[in-house]
């Protein structure tokens, strides 16, 4: 079976799936969130494991459990909190491992909630946002800025545009870019109570634009790390990290964007 056929299969059955999940909401979400948020955080240590590091994969779990859930409880008061006690945490344990010890582990660790749970927090504050269930909004966009830019890259792609990821090039982004912005067009002429004409071209370019450089950031890693996918737990697609990478990157902007600059 190849592996368009898989990547096809998979998103038959996870789009439906996850599309029920994020219009439920509520606890439903935020179950999810934390499932998604333990998966990728496992996935993100995993890959450091095998370059030869020890990040602390339970007890970094927990922390993110705990900030996801204070998240949704309080909203922003407790982040930072949950930041320092995984820094806590991690140095405490790193000076009692002897000869081991490895100030890269701490950072590690630290950087992990940083990059995966804190952003995967706000997604419950998205979906109860009065202008309505944002995060449908978000996914739909990463969704279509995902596949243009792959089926663009190729049947146009000639000129590569990392060398981080070989394989995607500047063809594929642009298409990628541009058809995301009208996809966002098109979803402001369904809901205009909603999302402004000024919002939909906004967003549907940074938010095109930050997909991307989300799915490069993963890449990177990938790289530094020598290991081809976070995981193999979805057909076709790798890991959960691999295929929600560019939500970490988006989820963000978007949140500050609408709690700060649409009051």
């Amino acid at each position: 079976m190849s592996n368009l056929t898989n990547r096809v299969l998979a998103a038959i059955v996870g789009i439906p799936l996850l599309l029920a999940v994020v219009i439920s909401g509520g606890k439903i979400l935020l179950i999810f969130t934390l499932l998604l948020s333990s998966l990728a955080l496992w996935e993100f240590c995993g890959m450091f494991i095998k370059k030869g590091y020890s990040p602390l994969r339970i007890p970094m779990l927990i922390l993110s459990a705990i900030s996801i859930i204070l998240f949704d409880l309080y909203r922003s008061e407790y982040l930072i909190t949950v930041l320092y006690l995984s820094f806590v945490l991690s140095s405490i344990i790193q000076i009692f491992k002897g000869k081991n010890w490895d100030p890269m582990n701490i950072m590690i660790d630290v950087f992990g909630l940083i990059y995966i749970s804190l952003p995967l927090s706000l997604l419950s504050g998205l979906a109860s946002h009065p202008k309505g269930n944002i995060v449908l909004y978000v996914f739909i966009l990463i969704w279509s800025c995902d596949t243009f830019a792959y089926f663009g890259g190729r049947m146009f792609g000639k000129t590569p545009l990392s060398s981080i990821s070989p394989k995607k090039t500047i063809e594929g982004s642009v298409t990628g870019l541009v058809l995301t912005a009208l996809i966002s067009v098109a979803l402001h002429f369904l809901y205009p109570e909603r999302l402004t004409l000024f919002d939909a071209v906004f967003l549907g370019v940074i938010i095109g634009m930050l997909s991307q450089a989300g799915d490069l950031f993963e890449s990177m890693i990938k790289r530094y790390c020598d290991v081809k996918d976070s995981s193999n737990i979805i057909p076709g697609h790798g890991g959960v990290l691999d295929r929600f990478d560019s939500l970490l990157f988006v989820i963000p902007f978007v949140y500050i964007y609408f709690f700060h600059f649409q009051k």
